[in-house]
């Protein structure tokens, strides 16, 4: 896997990107990449610039997609999932994901991730 991320630094565009990012120039906006190769990249620019970092995706299918690929070259990889709401009232709920966000919560706040996948909704709330 290793061999992959590697081929990222023979682009010059990626080495400009690594550039940019170090002096300060971001949000970078990438475009005319497929969206499979889109967490290669990030795992790429993570690894190069020894961060952590937050990777956000329209939905949750895609989100679960990315924290897959992304656990090939990471050993902490968090989905942060959106929350729930239930506007029935019902006797039984299951807080499964609630249990999760507050997992993810912890695990942020001691420094214990690389990389945390989620969805704007979840940011949001």
């Amino acid at each position: 896997m290793k061999s992959i991320l590697e081929q990222f630094h023979l682009d010059n565009e990626y080495s400009a990107l690594i550039c940019g990012v170090k002096e300060g120039h971001i949000p970078a906006v990438i475009s005319g990449m497929c969206d499979s190769s889109r967490p290669f990249l990030v795992s790429a620019v993570l690894k190069d610039l020894k961060k952590k970092g937050i990777v956000i995706v329209s939905e949750e299918k895609e989100a679960l997609a990315v924290r897959e690929v992304l656990k090939m070259f990471f050993d902490r990889v968090l989905y942060y999932p959106a929350r729930d709401f239930v506007f029935e009232n019902v006797t039984a709920y299951s807080r499964e994901w609630e249990h999760e966000r507050l997992s993810v919560q912890h695990a942020v706040m001691r420094d214990e991730y690389d990389v945390v996948v989620t969805v704007p909704d979840a940011l949001m709330q």
